[in-house]
């Protein structure tokens, strides 16, 4: 049997533990204040969603490589920032991510292009029956790719002497319809652009397609000579931040507040501490993203 203390005591032990207690819930307030001062209040309710990325560097519009974010990273964090949404990324392979977002297993997609065909699995920022550039992420730039010396070409309408398929980068809807679109046959099994010029020296395809920034760097460094870069481009399509239509219909109104955001917050401060681009021609911003502090 545990002795009693003495009344003395035992007074005192109440009241330490009354000080505590109510020292912790001081505290406990004082944290809850601070936490809600560097916050700014959310858009309505439980205010975080998800978004994946290609977990390829697209440069210099994503990188999976989260200490260096792409632009469009920078934007889409400016505007969370701004509102005072969490948002959890994270890098997939491209197809997997348009379909964790088709499935709602992902609320949305950074860099998604505006296809028919990603229209039919998630929601972007329409204005009447097109998608609304203001509200866009970015712009780029495809260009097309073909052997040294070789007669075939894109002078911009159509292609010339084209017997072979096209290389298409597989998950890239946009620059495959673009390559249909002008009476182009598709060869879209490639993971990187690396494999499709490989493709394109072993005769297997005629040309290949794919984004302006991403080709100049691997031809600059591996195939210098062997390759050329057609002076047209084959399409400039706007990049969007998508979503998937489960969120969409569960929170239109903090989606809707947030595309109108991205096309605020374009070009209203210098953008600073982003490391300088390479080759500047591939991404056009349009305006310039302003970083928070």
């Amino acid at each position: 049997m545990i002795p009693k203390l003495p009344i003395a005591m035992e007074i005192a032990t109440k009241r330490l533990s009354f000080e505590v207690v109510k020292d912790l819930k001081f505290i406990s307030l004082i944290f809850t204040s601070i936490t809600m001062a560097m916050n700014p209040t959310p858009v309505g309710g439980d205010s975080a969603f998800t978004a994946c990325i290609e977990d390829i560097p697209w440069i210099p519009y994503t990188n999976p490589d989260f200490q260096n974010p792409g632009q469009m990273q920078i934007l889409v964090n400016n505007v969370a920032k701004s509102l005072g949404i969490s948002i959890q990324v994270v890098a997939l392979p491209w197809k997997r991510c348009v379909e964790s977002v088709r499935l709602g297993k992902i609320d949305a997609m950074i860099g998604g292009g505006d296809a028919p065909q990603n229209r039919v699995l998630a929601v972007f920022p329409m204005f009447g029956k097109l998608a609304d550039a203001r509200r866009s992420l970015g712009t780029a730039r495809t260009m097309v790719v073909r052997r040294a010396g070789s007669k075939v070409d894109w002078n911009g309408k159509s292609f010339v002497h084209l017997d072979k398929p096209v290389g298409v980068l597989m998950g890239l809807q946009v620059m495959k319809n673009a390559v249909l679109k002008f009476g182009g046959q598709l060869d879209d099994g490639a993971k990187t652009d690396d494999q499709n010029i490989r493709k394109l020296l072993q005769y297997r395809v005629d040309l290949l397609a794919g984004y302006d920034n991403d080709l100049r760097k691997l031809i600059h460094s591996r195939y210098e000579g062997q390759v050329d870069i057609l002076p047209v481009p084959l399409i400039e399509s706007h990049y969007y931040l998508a979503f998937s239509k489960q969120y969409y219909a569960k929170h239109t109104k903090r989606v809707g507040t947030f595309w109108d955001k991205i096309e605020s917050l374009r070009g209203t401060t210098v953008l600073k501490n982003l490391k300088k681009q390479e080759a500047s021609a591939s991404v056009y911003l349009e305006d310039v993203i302003p970083l928070l502090p």
